[in-house]
């Protein structure tokens, strides 16, 4: 069995050639970002394995990483659906094919944020930060605070959002550096005071971007 690596982020389609495969998508539907992690402002990735066979079917499904168990039951769900156009197994095509696969559950795509993203931030709780960096504390201590969706998803839309049309290039660096280095103390503040606003403990100019 051979194995290939995708890269598939949602609602993107994909095709794979290898020797005289070629992986040719015939029905994969893309996971369903899980409501509750959306509403909360939560992104994160799945990595997901799987077998493809010849008469086009997947088996095998097995989520090696993932940053949400929702997110898992999420593209499993959908992998399962996946059919692939059939081949014909010859000495150089094989009868499967292992895939390894990152699925990825953001806000938009990488060239765009969605307008709302400043609403869903401004009214995040700071419950929300405090659980993903207790997670993070648990089971990921190598990850870094700024690689959290809570704070990653700030520095995106200082850069990536509609402040694009508002502010010259060297300042949104300015305030992507002024919000990074804020970020040990938005930690502090909102595990002293769970109940308040995330946006609240951002550095003022921040703040009222959002």
């Amino acid at each position: 069995m051979k194995r290939w690596l995708l890269a598939l982020c949602l609602g993107v389609s994909f095709s794979v050639c290898a020797d005289d495969v070629k992986l040719i998508p015939v029905y994969t539907p893309k996971p369903i970002f899980p409501v509750e992690l959306r509403d909360a402002g939560i992104a994160g990735a799945t990595r997901v394995q799987f077998t493809v066979h010849s008469n086009g079917s997947v088996t095998g499904i097995n989520i090696l990483k993932s940053d949400n168990p929702l997110f898992s039951k999420a593209s499993k769900k959908a992998v399962k659906q996946w059919k692939f156009k059939p081949w014909e197994v010859t000495a150089q095509r094989p009868a499967s094919v292992g895939v390894v696969i990152p699925m990825i559950f953001a806000f938009g795509n990488s060239r765009q944020l969605p307008m709302d993203i400043n609403a869903v931030l401004a009214k995040l709780p700071c419950t929300r930060v405090n659980t993903q960096v207790a997670e993070r504390n648990l089971h990921k201590p190598e990850k870094q605070l700024h690689e959290l969706s809570v704070f990653s998803y700030v520095s995106r839309y200082l850069s990536e959002g509609i402040l694009t049309k508002q502010l010259s290039a060297a300042e949104r660096v300015t305030l992507q550096a002024e919000f990074a280095r804020a970020i040990p103390q938005i930690v502090e503040r909102c595990g002293e005071n769970p109940g308040a606003f995330y946006a609240d403990q951002m550095p003022e100019r921040v703040r009222a971007l959002l």
